[in-house]
C-alpha cells in the first residue's frame, strides 16, 4: 500500500494516541501534535500550515481535556487567567511571524523547542 494512503488512518491513530496522551500527561498537544504530524506529513506541508492545523486540532483536544480535569476540581483559575494574559497576545504575535518567517526558520525553531521540552521533561 501507498504512503500516501496511509497517511489517513494513521492521523486518526495519531489523534488518539495524541488524545490519551494529553489527557493523562498534560504535556502540550502542541508539542506531540506536531512531531507527529512532522512524522506523517514530512514533505507535504509547510511548517506555518502544520503549526496552524495543529493549533487547530489542539483548541478542541484542550477544551475536553480541559472540561474533564475541571469538573473534577483539578483547575487553579487564578493561574489560568494569568496563563491567558500572556499567552493571547503570544498568539497574536506568533501568528504573524509563522506567516512571515521562512519556512527552513520555523521548522529549525520547532525543532529546537522541540529539544528543549525533551530535555526539560527528562530532568526531575
Amino acid at each position: 500500500m501507498r504512503y500516501r494512503a496511509m497517511q489517513p488512518p494513521v492521523t486518526v491513530l495519531a489523534g488518539a494516541i495524541l488524545g490519551v496522551l494529553v489527557t493523562l500527561t498534560s504535556v502540550s498537544a502542541g508539542a506531540l501534535g506536531t512531531v507527529l504530524l512532522l512524522y506523517i506529513y514530512p514533505f507535504r506541508m509547510k511548517a506555518a500550515r502544520l503549526v496552524g492545523t495543529d493549533i487547530v486540532h489542539a483548541i478542541p483536544l484542550t477544551i475536553v481535556a480541559g472540561t474533564g480535569h475541571m469538573l473534577m476540581g483539578n483547575v487553579n483559575f487564578t493561574l489560568l487567567g494569568n496563563l491567558l494574559l500572556g499567552s493571547i497576545p503570544g498568539i497574536a504575535i506568533g501568528s504573524l511571524l509563522a506567516g512571515w518567517a521562512p519556512d527552513r526558520h520555523l521548522r529549525k525553531a520547532i525543532a529546537v523547542l522541540l529539544v528543549i521540552v525533551g530535555i526539560k521533561l527528562l530532568l526531575p
